[in-house]
């Protein structure tokens, strides 16, 4: 099991920052998989982990899109 390497906020601020990758989620450009690598490579999720170990993916995912949303409105 992968140790927890980053909060629930910082992989929720890391989707803010990449939009285009959770914008269209659940049928974005990039697959979960690809976007879960990509955390990965960022150091947001250890890559030992396995999927049950990120069991807030979801959740990050559709509070980024809510965020997005928000400041959409706010522009």
């Amino acid at each position: 099991m992968g140790a927890h390497r980053s909060s629930f906020e910082q992989k929720v601020q890391w989707l803010v920052d990449h939009p285009e990758l959770c914008r269209a989620w659940p049928n974005p450009p990039a697959t979960d998989a690809a976007i879960v690598t990509l955390m990965k490579d960022a150091g947001l999720i250890s890559w030992g982990a396995h999927n049950y170990d990120i069991g807030d993916f979801g959740k990050a995912v559709a509070e980024a899109r809510a965020r997005l949303r928000k400041a959409r409105r706010c522009i």
